[in-house]
């Protein structure tokens, strides 16, 4: 045999072996893609689950759960409370309220704190009612119009707070 030839049989079986290769890596990604696919699918289904027929997510003032004595007894005032103040004292951030918010507020009181449910195990979701004096401040778009008065601004958002060890601690504020 020539050494042409040997030298066209190595570069065509290279060849051959590299389309090879390819295909079997197409296949595998396509198995993965389907995969994530599922994964979505699953992930969207969830979601629905959680709204109803227009599309808007259910509120959860709909059917609040009944919060355990244990739960009644945590000073969930405090807690909250204490999360604004590391805001409003720069000591940490938060999506929905910042630093000039809060500061815009001047005084402000908790009027109420609702339980809703619990989420997943040792973490705990609550509707919160804040009267904020001062007409002029900063909120975002979570007044409560039903609540608020000429007077004052009331807003409502909901608070999550966890059970870590023995501790209930803050987890995050949503609208």
């Amino acid at each position: 045999m020539s050494s042409k030839k040997k030298e066209n049989i190595i570069i065509y079986g290279s060849l051959i072996a590299a389309i090879i290769c390819l295909i079997y890596a197409g296949i595998d990604y396509y198995r993965d893609f389907s995969d994530s696919v599922k994964v979505k699918d699953e992930i969207k289904e969830a979601f629905k689950e959680m709204t109803n027929e227009e599309g808007e997510a259910v509120k959860a003032v709909e059917a609040p759960a009944e919060e355990s004595a244990l739960l009644k007894k945590i000073d969930k005032k405090t807690i909250i409370t204490n999360r604004l103040n590391d805001i409003k004292n720069r000591k940490s951030e938060d999506d929905m309220f910042d630093y000039k918010m809060i500061r815009s507020w001047g005084s402000y009181e908790i009027l109420d704190i609702k339980y809703q449910k619990e989420v997943i195990d040792g973490y705990y979701m609550y509707l919160v009612d804040i009267k904020i004096p001062n007409l002029d401040a900063s909120i975002p778009d979570i007044k409560n119009e039903e609540l608020s008065t000429d007077k004052y601004i009331v807003i409502s958002f909901k608070t999550f707070i966890i059970k870590n060890n023995d501790k209930y601690l803050f987890k995050h504020f949503e609208k």
